[in-house]
Order: structure tokens, then C-alpha cells, then sequence
């Protein structure tokens, strides 16, 4: 099973995929200067990647094609399609979760 996964660094966000979050995390931790947030993870293969690419293409970024800006719009997908029981929300260009409030 894989997950597409939402991951901030420098206030960016990295959309992929994955067969193991956990080592994928630890790789991108490896090659980031920065802090490394998981915002978020669906379930979904390389199809699934490649239509929230597409979805988002306009806020790609100069570093590759899986970087992209962090934009209101990319946030509340991540909150609605997330399954992280996470809330992730921008103030003043720094990106924060906190848990999901359950009524």
C-alpha cells in the first residue's frame, strides 16, 4: 500500500509517494537544512501524485516538480482529503498543524 504524502519544508510543500513514510520522511530529513513537517498523507500510488500535480501546477516551484508554493487553496485540499487527524493553516508565511477538533 502507498501513500501520497504532504510534506513542508522552508515553506514549501513536497507532494509524493511512497511505499514507506516513515523512511521517505527520515531521506528528505537527510537533504533538508530546514525543519521537515508532515502535513498531511492520502492514500494513493503515482496516478494519484501526478493528478494533485496537475491540480497544482501552477504553484510548482523553481526547486523540481514536486515542490510547490504553500497556497491557500493546497492547504485546505490537505485539510479536506488528508487522513492525519491534523489541521494545517499559514500565518504570516510559516506553516502549522494542529490536531483536528472531532464533534
Amino acid at each position: 500500500m502507498s501513500d501520497v504524502y504532504f510534506i513542508s519544508a522552508n515553506n514549501k510543500i513536497k507532494i509524493g509517494y511512497t511505499t514507506n513514510l516513515k523512511r521517505r520522511i527520515q531521506a528528505i530529513k537527510t537533504c533538508s537544512s530546514t525543519k521537515v513537517l508532515l502535513l498531511g498523507t492520502i492514500p494513493g500510488g503515482r496516478i494519484e501524485e501526478q493528478q494533485i500535480h496537475k491540480l497544482f501546477h501552477s504553484l510548482k516551484t523553481r526547486y523540481n516538480g514536486e515542490w510547490f508554493e504553500a497556497d491557500d487553496n493546497l492547504l485546505s485540499y490537505i485539510n479536506t482529503y488528508s487522513t492525519l487527524d491534523k489541521y494545517v493553516y499559514k500565518d504570516k508565511d510559516v506553516i502549522y498543524t494542529t490536531l483536528k477538533i472531532k464533534k
